[in-house]
């Protein structure tokens, strides 16, 4: 059985290629991940989404006609599979005028803060499913709080 080896100039030489040699064991689904603040739980019911994690997560695998209308006043009825309680839910996705970023909006309170007890500073995630055309949520971390340390203890 013959070796190969390979001397640090054709190493030097492979690595400044465009072909990565890499070897990737995990790659993490969700793409955008949020601290929730008291606005994304508050009377608004709106998830503010950033304009950066939209562009570069969501838009590319959108088609033009869904970017547009998620840039309209309207925005876009999208479907959001929640992946912890197997459940999806209709919200609307748009840009929200104030602020320039996009938001879940319509039932962002009553079907996720209220029935998944949200709370400030707990971690979710959320990526875009171009094959279902969908969000898909989960809750990453739930922050710690008197309830949850009582059930716990």
């Amino acid at each position: 059985m013959a070796y190969s080896s390979f001397s640090s100039s054709s190493l030097a030489i492979a690595s400044n290629r465009s072909v990565s040699t890499e070897l990737e064991l995990y790659c993490d689904p969700w793409k955008i991940k949020k601290i929730l603040t008291k606005s994304d739980l508050g009377d608004l019911s709106r998830l503010l989404i950033p304009t950066s994690c939209v562009e570069t997560h969501v838009f590319p695998f959108m088609s033009v006609d869904a970017v547009k209308q998620v840039q309209s006043k309207d925005g876009l009825r999208v479907y959001v599979w929640d992946y912890d309680t197997r459940s999806v839910h209709q919200l609307e996705f748009k840009k929200w005028p104030s602020s320039k970023s996009y938001v879940l909006t319509l039932n962002w309170n009553k079907d996720f803060v209220k029935r998944r007890n949200l709370k400030e500073k707990d971690q979710i995630a959320l990526f875009w499913d171009p094959y279902r055309s969908r969000f898909w949520f989960r809750v990453l971390h739930q922050s710690a709080s008197i309830y949850s340390y009582l059930i716990t203890c």
